[in-house]
């Protein structure tokens, strides 16, 4: 098949023209765009520093008058930590200590945001459906049910986890150090850890300011004890999944959205069924809620440990298989021509 002139038919792909910025008015284009993001970058950064200095003067001045809050926000924090370590602990390269902990104080920083959007999100919902501020009572009517697990599933979850997956794009993804979707998995839990701590933070400090006694202060470190790791392992999920976007970036936002779904489901399906698993077990055993929170979020945090476990162990195998057949193509040797 010939043009009209008689030449050899081009194809589509060389018929268009590869774009330089060359000229001034493209070099200025390309400039300005980077600058604009990055006043974005910088600017997100800015506000959320300044509302977690806020929340850390706060903690600061519950800590103050009760030094005991301080022993009980380390110990909320133990478990989400351990679970941190097991995921960085898969990876054979270690990664830089500066970017992992860049990455858990944006997890940290960035926690405000949820924070405030959840706030006025939920102060919304209560006005047109007040039973959904007490999720026991809440499971009582059917409506006011439905309400909550809504704002869970389409508010509350999606926001927070996409609050995390924001830290790991914003500093880790753009490093040369994050090359791999496990890279992913690594800084997606150091986001969560971070995220996880300042939410803690805010719960203890905030019983601890309301007066509470050591009981209740106590009660409310135990439960985010148990309620940290999931943090850890939902943003290691979308880390995940945000590291397979960067090797595969021709199916980057399939993959990124898939990472996101996958953990706003998971955290939504968790505050939307725990209630539910805690009043009936404590009503067919007797054995308390405390005991019911502990085996549901246990339980929970297994199933999605092991899923993480099988995803990372077959990206690693995949990985070693690519390494192995580059070797063996690279070690083959070369015919004459």
């Amino acid at each position: 098949m010939t043009d009209d002139d008689g030449r050899g038919a081009t194809s589509d792909a060389a018929a268009v023209p590869n774009w330089e910025p060359e000229a001034g008015v493209d070099r200025l284009t390309v400039r300005t765009y980077r600058a604009l993001a990055g006043l974005g970058r910088v600017g997100l950064i800015v506000v959320a520093t300044v509302l977690g200095l806020v929340q850390v003067a706060i903690a600061g001045v519950a800590v103050r008058s009760r030094p005991s809050l301080a022993g009980l926000f380390l110990l909320s924090f133990v478990p989400a930590f351990t679970v941190a370590w097991i995921v960085y602990r898969r990876d054979a390269v270690r990664e830089p200590l500066g970017l992992l902990a860049g990455t858990a104080i944006l997890g940290a920083l960035f926690s405000t945001f949820a924070g405030v959007s959840n706030t006025v999100g939920l102060f919304a919902l209560v006005e047109a459906f007040p039973t959904v501020s007490d999720p026991g009572a809440a499971a009582q009517t059917t409506t006011g049910f439905a309400a909550f697990s809504l704002f869970m599933f389409l508010f509350v979850g999606p926001v927070e986890e996409f609050v995390k997956w924001l830290a790991v794009r914003l500093l880790s993804f753009r490093s040369e150090w994050f090359d791999s979707a496990l890279d992913g998995a690594v800084y997606g839990a150091m986001a969560g850890l971070g995220f996880a701590a300042a939410e803690n933070l805010q719960y203890v400090a905030g019983v601890g300011l309301q007066g509470g006694p050591f009981v209740a202060v106590l009660d409310t470190a135990v439960t985010r004890a148990f309620v940290g790791p999931n943090h850890v392992l939902w943003a290691a999920i979308s880390g995940y999944y945000l590291g397979l976007a960067k090797r595969y970036p021709q199916f980057r936002g399939p993959l990124v959205l898939k990472g996101l779904l996958v953990a706003a489901f998971l955290h939504g399906f968790f505050n939307v069924t725990v209630g539910l698993f805690v009043t009936g077990f404590d009503r067919l055993t007797g054995s308390g809620q405390r005991l019911a929170l502990a085996v549901y979020v246990v339980g929970f945090a297994a199933v999605v440990s092991v899923y993480l476990a099988r995803t990372l162990s077959r990206h690693q195998a995949v990985d070693a298989g690519v390494e192995r057949e580059r070797e063996r193509r690279s070690s083959r040797p070369r015919r004459r021509e």
